[in-house]
């Protein structure tokens, strides 16, 4: 038996073995290299990145950014309208990320879309040229299943090729012939139902991609239509505070424009003794029964000492303690810094005088801006409205 067949097999086969080894070898230090360039660390500092992007925070607004009037800037409720404005603003900013990612995710379904859709065309014309096939092929296997009928209805069996044959290999090859043509008939039938399962299932396949190519759009286009509509949302809750603060900056300025300054009516050409008494009596009477009560000629005398309004500090015991009644230190009525006193004639002396040195004669807007920074605006009308009572 000649081996050289069998011998170039081998060969062939070793060196097909040999071919596959450096290809796998190849393969495997292209995906090391492929690793070394985009490494998952680089790929977590751009996600990083991104995600830094897209939580971006938007230049704070400001008292002094809006414009706001002075007393406005450390105003503990202004601070908390501009708080408001600002998260609106940050989430106008997400909104608007949201967005322009919702746009680029349409345009990338849209793409998307466009590539289905070319399978889609791809896979009607294969559907339209396997139906024409099919047509043939239902033909073919008809005259095979007719062939195969009238051979069997015909009785031929193996006695009748034995007696109708000449010699042994004729009635061998009459038997092959009849198989053959069985094996022939056999796969037309077999082929057409093939084909007819083919085209079956590739038109559900097409009915499946522009299923899917619709689904794409239409959540692409809800996508961007939710984040439009957030869009939006977010635009209105922020002009929204943005409103109130400017309601609430009219509001302010108005009941200090009603405020106005307090008029000096006070009349200091007369004798001490004579101030202290007018001043006294009346510092009294708004006092009434509250725990300050009854020190009025202390505020007054002190309020002649220092030459100071001597409402002014009767005023600010009512802003700031009702009048002694809450204190959050021991004779403490005016909220003096962390300072306490034994007495109220005590007390009343160490504010009088630290009026007059750390803020002069009477109050006035930038004063209350300087002895109550977080409510400036109210502790001055206020002020000015309670020493308009005495």
């Amino acid at each position: 038996m000649d081996f050289a067949p069998l011998n170039i097999s081998f060969k062939n086969t070793r060196l097909l073995g040999a071919f596959l080894r450096a290809a796998g070898i190849l393969f495997a230090a292209f995906i090391l290299l492929l690793g070394v360039a985009f490494s998952p660390t680089e790929w977590a500092f751009a996600d990083e990145e991104d995600e830094a992007a897209a939580t971006e925070s938007v230049e704070p607004i400001t008292a002094e950014s809006l414009d706001l009037p002075g007393w406005a800037s450390e105003d503990e409720d202004i601070a908390g309208f501009l708080t408001t404005i600002n998260e609106k603003a940050q989430g106008v900013k997400s909104a608007e990320s949201d967005a322009a990612a919702a746009e680029q995710g349409l345009e990338d379904a849209r793409k998307k879309v466009e590539d289905l859709q070319e399978q889609v065309e791809e896979m009607k014309a294969t559907i339209k040229k396997v139906a024409g096939q099919l047509a043939d092929q239902k033909q073919k296997s008809a005259d095979a299943l007719k062939l195969q009928y009238m051979l069997d209805a015909s009785g031929f069996n193996l006695t009748d090729f034995i007696f109708s044959s000449t010699s042994l290999n004729d009635f061998v090859r009459n038997l092959e012939y009849m198989e053959h043509v069985q094996e022939l008939n056999l796969a037309e039938i077999g082929r057409y139902a093939e084909m007819k399962a083919e085209h079956e299932q590739a038109k559900l396949d097409l009915e499946k991609k522009e299923a899917e190519a619709a689904e794409e759009q239409r959540l692409a286009d809800a996508r961007l239509e939710d984040s439009k509509a957030k869009l939006e949302e977010a635009k209105a809750a922020q002009k929204q505070a943005e409103e109130e603060l400017a309601a609430e900056i009219d509001a302010r300025n108005k009941a200090l424009e009603a405020a106005g300054t307090i008029d000096d009516n006070v009349n200091w050409n007369m004798s001490k003794e004579d101030f202290i008494k007018e001043w006294g009596a009346r510092i009294d009477a708004y006092l009434g029964g509250a725990p300050l009560g009854g020190n009025g000629k202390v505020f007054a005398e002190a309020a002649w000492d220092n030459h100071i309004d001597p409402r002014w500090s009767p005023a600010i015991s009512c802003v700031e303690s009702s009048k002694g009644a809450i204190c959050f230190l021991p004779h403490n009525a005016w909220g003096w810094g962390q300072s306490s006193w034994s007495s109220w004639p005590e007390a009343i002396k160490a504010h009088v005088a630290g009026l007059a040195k750390g803020y002069g004669y009477s109050v006035t807007l930038d004063k209350a801006m300087k002895y109550c920074p977080p409510n400036a605006q109210e502790w001055y009308v206020q002020c000015v409205g309670e020493m308009r009572k005495i």
